[in-house]
């Protein structure tokens, strides 16, 4: 007996990688059965889902104190404590649901009665809309996984001693793309010359300590950038500003890291000055670029150190 075909197909993806959405965007397919001979079933029904998954301590993330963090957080969340969208697997990770919409498209959605579907192919469509919402993009790495799909299920009729048994299954990924802040058209900031530093949106300074002394300060460093937000491919364009300097600056370098804090149960808010890290279950780093130097030249307009309420001690 030949197996029967049964997918999930996107016909105006034809490339053959996963739909990409955003927010409010409407995605239409189809489920798509081919028999070589007639088949008995109840219910096709297609569930769209969003979740994600959160490792308690991964191995890669700076473990120590967060590992007993951790283990709080599986007994708070085990047993018949769950949280209504969340579970812990294992004692190991955290699974959140952002959303479950479910359709049937044939069939009885209460499982009670049963049809024959008739050899040959049958395709039965249906269409999606993604909430109005910037839900985190689709990632899998080791320490967590966010991931979006369609998946559709032929069932049989209801049995009160094998409950309700899945005939066929078949799951779809689609890759989601949150919306990010649109950057400022015109120049970059070497055209700009941040004459006017209330164009910066992105601001951030502290205090650029020396590595001998930690105790002692060596200059005030400022960051400005026409973005505050980036997508991968994007140029990453920022003006650094050092003031103060008790001593002579002759050389000076970078590397861009790529930093990962995982919050439970709730992410702090992101107008905070500062975030309260204190709530983090774990964090991670990995390097997005090779150190390289970093040209720099003294700005003869520079009247006096701009140091800032919060650092000037």
């Amino acid at each position: 007996m030949s197996t029967p075909v049964f997918e999930v197909r996107f016909p105006a993806y034809t490339s053959g990688s996963p739909p990409r959405c955003t927010p409010k965007s409407t995605l239409a397919g189809v489920v798509y059965l081919h028999l070589q001979t007639p088949l008995q079933a109840s219910c096709l029904s297609v569930n769209f889902i969003g979740t994600e998954r959160i490792s308690l301590a991964p191995p890669s993330a700076n473990s120590g104190h967060w590992e007993g963090v951790a283990a709080a957080v599986a007994a708070a969340t085990g047993g018949t404590h769950q949280m209504p969208t969340m579970h812990v697997a294992k004692q190991r990770s955290i699974k959140k649901v952002y959303f479950n919409q479910s359709a049937v498209l044939w069939g009885d959605s209460k499982l009670r009665t049963s049809d024959w579907l008739a050899e040959g192919i049958h395709m039965f469509h249906f269409s999606c809309e993604f909430p109005r919402v910037n839900y985190p993009q689709s990632k899998r790495t080791p320490e967590y996984e966010i991931k979006y799909l369609i998946q559709a299920k032929l069932l049989g009729t209801r049995d009160s001693l094998s409950g309700s048994p899945i005939i066929l299954a078949a799951v779809q990924p689609i890759t989601f793309m949150p919306e990010t802040i649109a950057p400022l058209l015109s120049t970059t900031l070497a055209d700009s010359q941040y004459d006017d530093e209330a164009m910066a949106r992105y601001r951030f300074c502290d205090n650029a300590f020396d590595v001998d002394d930690p105790e002692q300060w060596s200059f005030h460093l400022q960051v400005m950038g026409l973005q505050q937000a980036f997508c991968p491919g994007d140029t990453v364009d920022f003006q650094l500003r050092l003031t103060g300097g008790q001593r002579a600056l002759r050389k000076a370098q970078f590397t861009v890291y790529e930093q990962t804090d995982c919050f439970y149960p709730m992410i702090p808010d992101p107008h905070e000055e500062q975030l309260d890290l204190g709530r983090r279950l774990w964090s991670t780093q990995r390097v997005l670029s090779n150190t390289a130097d970093l040209p720099f030249e003294r700005d003869s307009c520079a009247m006096a150190p701009d140091l800032c309420p919060e650092h000037m001690n």
